[in-house]
């Protein structure tokens, strides 16, 4: 089995009283594609933001690539190591493309501006975009388009980690489908770790080695296969009900 990357120990997260995760522990392991599912409120944001060292939980353990995130400086030494892509992209819209993927270069990596335009049209040229792209500014962009800046920006310091936040929501099924096949390739030649926050059924399928559904204040992890095959109600509903039903079958 492949060395775990991130692991999350008995994780208790509350606000106020409302419990959100309640003794969850999940092993993330490197060069997966591991996708993360559940209802409305039951916490896979703000798992992330855990994960990122963005929201302190109540009690458990967080490490990611050996680092506890909540420690004196971990994050400045883990920000360098991942990559986010955040749901509506987060373009910063008074910025060009080029200027957008330019951004951790400059504040985190500090590189000279000689090798970080270099580096930006590599990643432009990475997600499938022409060099044209680089001068636009993100209201001239397509939401396809957008997504993928937004990709290079999140591999623009050639992370181990890529957490993605419903990367295809708002995608047409032609753009989604060619979203799912750019994770795939980029995760394989670049050995990636992903964690992909979605409800996307077809990307779950076409992407994900496994599922993490958060029910119950809990979490249940397995393959893909054996997921959707899981008796817990919600689950069934999820993956068996009118939607779910044309992509993992009845």
């Amino acid at each position: 089995m492949s060395k775990s990357v991130i692991q999350v120990q008995n994780l208790l997260t509350k606000f106020g009283s409302q419990v959100i995760h309640n003794n969850v522990c999940l092993n993330i392991y490197r060069g997966e594609i591991l996708g993360l599912v559940g209802g409305s409120g039951s916490g896979k944001s703000v798992l992330l933001n855990i994960i990122l060292g963005l929201i302190r939980p109540v009690g458990g353990t967080i490490n990611v690539l050996g680092i506890n995130p909540f420690k004196p400086g971990a994050y400045q030494k883990l920000i360098a190591r991942w990559g986010v892509l955040f749901q509506t992209g987060a373009l910063f819209s008074s910025m060009t493309v080029g200027e957008n993927i330019a951004t951790p270069m400059r504040e985190i990596a500090k590189l000279p501006q000689s090798l970080i335009r270099e580096l930006t049209y590599i990643k432009l040229a990475m997600v499938g975009l022409t060099p044209d792209t680089y001068e636009k500014y993100p209201s001239q962009l397509s939401g396809g388009m957008i997504k993928r800046v937004a990709l290079a920006r999140a591999l623009a310091l050639d992370p181990e980690l890529l957490f993605l936040d419903e990367p295809t929501s708002g995608l047409d099924p032609i753009s989604a489908t060619a979203f799912d096949n750019l994770l795939k390739t980029l995760q394989r030649n670049l050995n990636l770790t992903v964690v992909m926050i979605t409800h996307d059924l077809d990307s779950l399928r076409a992407n994900c080695d496994r599922i993490a559904v958060l029910v119950d204040k809990s979490i249940i992890v397995d393959t893909v296969e054996k997921i959707h095959r899981n008796p817990h109600p919600w689950i069934q509903e999820y993956f068996h009900g009118p939607r779910g039903g044309n992509v993992f079958g009845s």
